[in-house]
């Protein structure tokens, strides 16, 4: 391949097909990834386009048969070989096929090269294009690692920031309390300055609680150590105790609360951690929405599953950071400098929590500034033990 390396795998995949048409002179060349049971036509190069984009299953077309068995193909008549059905090909134009596989072994793709009038592709022809798919297995593994070690550095810087974040978070209500507490050891404060210690260490002790309990449930969480102690739950009680926690913040930021419930969401769950999930979204909610603005939070019965809809018109999430919301050590405000307290394990969390409940989560926002939503589907089922999770 000649020009600038190429960074992506649909770049690879161009620049692949671009070669093997030239070096065939087919009238055509398609790139066939393998995902899963189904063949991906991922790019294409032809006097007529045929396949770019479809998907089909693995048994019903040639490509599938070639990466399934991991041997090349060479058919001068598709409509004479057995192994396809004529029926795939009657609408176009092509009479003859070369196929080969990308990898000798476990081949993850397939590159092929067809004709609009008969041809028969001799072993020196089978055997260029088996290079050039030869080079596309090193060129996509080249890709998989480049890919694999910027995640990992993603993740590793992510954790960095985890790190510093966790060490200004435990300080800061330490620094509170013990400031405090040397102030009334000393004797010399009066009655209300009493008081007021005992106010600002009780909250500092409780805001150290809840970073320590959100430590506790991420190490949990990846060490699969979480219980679930499964009962009936009516979400409307749950999410109105949520609410009632909330309320003094709610008040002391202004917003305008909308409620709106069903007469029946009662699902079978953890009430404990179904409760949990509620709060860190609606917490969310309050803390990156500014002052005077407007939280929603409704329930909805839709099917077999009870879904919760916390919206806000706060910060909103970047379109580059709302893939990664619920990532481990993620800010839900998608990398504001510390302007907001907390670990950025909240959402990480309440993905874990909902997923053990069998449900699915999503957030979604327009942009920055333009607010934000997220939304749990919770089945109104039992419950299913999976992995990372125990059934008490």
């Amino acid at each position: 391949m000649s020009g600038s390396t190429p960074d992506t795998l649909l770049e690879v995949v161009r620049q692949l097909v671009s070669v093997a048409r030239e070096v065939s002179g087919a009238d055509g060349v398609t790139f066939v990834l393998r995902d899963g049971d189904q063949c991906s036509f991922a790019d294409e190069s032809a006097i007529a386009p045929l396949w770019k984009g479809r998907r089909v299953p693995m048994a019903t077309c040639l490509a599938g048969w070639v990466m399934l068995n991991a041997q090349a193909v060479a058919l001068e008549d598709i409509y004479a070989d057995p192994r396809i059905s004529a029926d795939a090909y009657r609408s176009t134009f092509v009479q003859s096929l070369v196929v080969v596989p990308v990898r000798r072994e476990a081949p993850v793709a397939a590159i092929g090269a067809y004709w609009a009038r008969r041809h028969r592709a001799d072993e020196r022809e089978v055997a260029r294009l088996q290079s050039i798919a030869d080079a596309a297995a090193l060129a996509l593994e080249s890709v998989s690692l480049r890919e694999s070690l910027q995640r990992a550095e993603t993740e590793n810087r992510a954790k960095d920031e985890f790190l510093a974040s966790l060490s200004h978070e435990l300080r800061t209500p330490l620094t509170a309390i013990v400031g405090w507490a040397k102030m009334l050891r000393s004797g010399r404060v009066d009655a209300d300055t009493t008081r007021r210690a005992v106010e600002v260490i009780e909250r500092n002790a409780d805001a150290q609680r809840r970073l320590v309990g959100d430590l506790l449930d991420v190490t949990h969480a990846l060490t699969g150590k979480i219980v679930l102690e499964p009962s009936n739950v009516d979400l409307v009680r749950v999410v109105q105790s949520v609410l009632e926690s909330a309320a003094p913040a709610i008040e002391a930021k202004r917003h305008v609360l909308t409620v709106s419930f069903p007469t029946d969401a009662v699902v079978r769950g953890d009430a404990e951690r179904l409760a949990q999930v509620a709060s860190n979204l609606v917490s969310n909610a309050v803390k990156f929405t500014p002052a005077g603005g407007s939280v929603e939070v409704r329930l909805a019965r839709t099917g077999h599953a009870v879904t919760l809809v916390v919206s806000d018109s706060g910060v909103g999430i970047a379109p580059d950071v709302l893939p990664h919301v619920f990532d481990r050590f993620r800010e839900a405000d998608g990398g504001v400098p510390r302007k907001y307290a907390g670990l950025g394990v909240g959402l990480a969390i309440v993905r874990h929590l909902v997923e053990l409940h069998r449900g699915r989560v999503r957030a979604e926002s327009a942009g920055e500034g333009r607010g934000s939503t997220f939304s749990v589907e919770v089945p109104i089922g039992t419950i299913v033990p999976r992995e990372g999770a125990t059934i008490s």
